[in-house]
């Protein structure tokens, strides 16, 4: 995505990176609401936005998401690197950055191919091998488990707050405002969905704002970790 493209080229993109079953869909899927159709429009649009303004953090992050959705993590990673050192610190951008990490991990990373099992036998060995403790996060964050990797990264910062750089508390963080529903233009955020387009699964899913409930109470479970 190095200059901007016409969208016969990003289609031909898309034709090689995703599966003949996701080009047809993107050929067949119908027009949104800002009247874009396929992946490629909208991949084009988000490109231009950032040629024409490098700066349009939520641009950078939006098409970041749609990259990892296509499962292209390197070019997520590189969109995402020039917004990451601006100052003052972008949080969507960070919280992007912490996410990637964690799906990258898993899909090339050798270790990331290990179990939970794996992690929790070491885990058990030594309450505090914080490196595992880390990858276990990463392997749930990646699997959309997320109320249990936030309790994981609690259980390092309890132990010790400054481990890896705070990397336990910034994960945390990250992952919390993956899951802080997005504020519409003169309408209330939609239960059931995240800033980040994640869907919650399972029991939580059944109640009225799951996201609103998990939120509150993981920020109350950091603030007492921390004090």
């Amino acid at each position: 995505f190095m200059g901007a493209l016409p969208e016969g080229q990003i289609k031909a993109f898309l034709d090689k990176n995703l599966p003949a079953g996701d080009a047809q869909m993107a050929d067949e899927a119908p027009m949104d609401e800002a009247g874009e159709g396929d992946p490629a429009q909208i991949l084009e649009r988000l490109h231009a936005e950032l040629q024409q303004n490098p700066k349009n953090h939520e641009a950078r992050a939006e098409l970041t998401q749609r990259l990892i959705e296509f499962g292209l993590l390197d070019d997520a990673a590189t969109i995402l690197a020039p917004g990451l050192n601006q100052i003052p610190p972008q949080l969507r951008l960070e919280a992007m950055h912490h996410w990637l990490l964690a799906l990258r991990f898993v899909e090339q990373d050798p270790e990331g191919s290990r179990g939970v099992d794996h992690w929790d036998a070491l885990i058990a060995a030594n309450k505090r091998d914080f490196p595992a403790r880390m990858a276990k996060t990463r392997l749930l964050i990646a699997t959309g488990d997320w109320p249990a990797a936030l309790d994981e990264l609690l259980e390092i910062v309890m132990r010790d707050k400054a481990w890896g750089e705070e990397a336990a508390r910034k994960n945390i963080v990250a992952i919390l405002e993956l899951l802080t529903p997005p504020k519409a233009k003169g309408e209330a955020a939609m239960p059931g969905k995240s800033a980040g387009g994640i869907e919650l699964t399972g029991k939580a899913a059944a109640q009225e704002d799951p996201q609103a409930e998990l939120i509150s109470k993981y920020r109350r479970r950091l603030s007492m970790a921390l004090n």
